[in-house]
């Protein structure tokens, strides 16, 4: 066993007993949200949480979001009802290094302040609060929004000076707060993380969301994030091109590189298109049929490259949220870590999953089984359904 793994094990084991711990506590949340559902024949109105100041009586908000790529491209939505929900107000925001240039092309927030995380003993992260909080114009603001799903962070958030502490109604994240948002973060059914993060300002916006309500702002690109295509092709851009994404964080969505291989091959041999790899500086070399481009793009140029391409295929990470989000044609091929009910890209998307009693199973080493949800989902279970997929959103006969 490999140290990762052996960490792992302690810390699912944590969690298992958290799970018991918290286990009548999420019980009575259930039932409390099944007794207290609004019913429109009473004659009288109810009231989940103390009603929020105005927009005229808030003059900032601080929206707390440390997050990678796929949770940051989920929280947009979000951020759009409240810039159009508070247009006076300041709106600030707290994120990751990483996300801070896909934040600014929103044009979303008054103020942003990135922080480099790093990570302590494994998978606990650490950052400087204080020394995010320093680059604001402001250090005291009137509402914070903790527009997370997960407790990681949630002691840090507390500690922001602030008249409101907004966050879930979940019993991983107590707080004095009397501002604490219902979402189906619990119970038998689970929402889209966008819509989740949605009910969490749903307070603050006086509105009720759902799936239909999940819209994305337009980015604005610079001259830098448009020379994407020059740094890839050249000079020469050719009309049609597909994007690939074969790298995932976890193993639990990782398919083996001969996987992929695979795939892109017959999506090569098949369409012909020229086909561009993305990643990071950190991910390896793939030896395609391909123009490799790991680590020689910034985050935004990624996104601009992604969104004058014809199509997208890879794995569940943050890459292929951001395509779906682009409005670009989408093939996921997930694993047994999350369920696409609750993480799947939206849009024209094609999400390729096997469907096995293990999954989602949230957890980043797979607990033995083998990774069965990987290997159930061979090439030659999925290059029918992409091939179908790609000829009818390319319009190719």
């Amino acid at each position: 066993m490999h140290a990762h793994e052996g960490i792992e094990k302690i810390l699912q084991l944590a969690k298992q007993f958290q799970r018991r711990f918290l286990f009548a506590d999420y019980e009575e949340l259930d039932r409390r949200q099944r007794w207290l559902e609004p019913d429109a024949h009473l004659p009288f109105r109810q009231i989940s949480m103390p009603i929020l100041p105005s927009a005229e009586q808030t003059r900032t908000i601080l929206v707390f979001k440390p997050d990678d790529i796929g949770d940051a491209v989920y929280s947009l939505p979000a951020a759009m009802e409240l810039r159009e929900s508070f247009p006076r107000s300041r709106i600030f925001l707290l994120c990751q290094e990483k996300t801070a240039s896909l934040f600014e092309r929103t044009a979303l927030f008054d103020e942003i302040s990135s922080i480099p995380v790093s990570v302590r003993f494994f998978r606990f992260p650490f950052f400087d609060l204080q020394g995010a909080l320093k680059k604001f114009s402001k250090q005291e603001f009137d509402i914070a929004v903790f527009l997370r799903t997960y407790p990681v962070y949630f002691k840090p958030f507390l500690r922001i000076p602030c008249k409101i502490h907004l966050h879930p109604l979940d019993p991983r994240m107590r707080s004095k707060s009397a501002y604490q948002a219902r979402i189906t973060l619990w119970g038998s059914r689970r929402a889209h993380q966008s819509v989740q993060l949605l009910q969490i300002v749903a307070g603050l916006t006086g509105k009720k969301y759902s799936s239909t309500d999940i819209r994305f702002p337009k980015l604005q690109w610079t001259d830098s994030d448009q020379k994407a295509l020059e740094i890839t092709f050249g000079k020469t851009v050719p009309e049609r091109f597909l994007v690939i994404h074969p790298y995932a964080r976890y193993e639990t969505r990782d398919y083996p590189k001969p996987y992929w291989q695979t795939v892109v091959n017959e999506i090569k041999r098949t369409f012909g298109y020229p086909i561009v790899v993305i990643g990071s500086v950190d991910d390896p070399k793939t030896e395609f049929p391909a123009i490799e481009t790991q680590g020689k793009l910034s985050l935004s140029q990624t996104a601009y490259l992604i969104s004058k391409a014809s199509a997208f295929v890879g794995s569940e990470a943050g890459p292929v949220h951001l395509a779906a989000m682009l409005g670009i044609p989408v093939v996921a091929l997930f694993g047994g870590h999350s369920s696409p009910a609750e993480w799947g890209p939206l849009g024209k998307s094609l999400i390729l999953r096997a469907d096995v009693p293990c999954s989602p199973c949230h957890r980043r080493v797979c607990p033995g089984y083998g990774l069965v949800c990987l290997k159930e989902l061979t090439p030659q279970r999925v290059l029918p359904e992409i091939e179908t997929f790609l000829r009818s959103e390319l319009r190719i006969n």
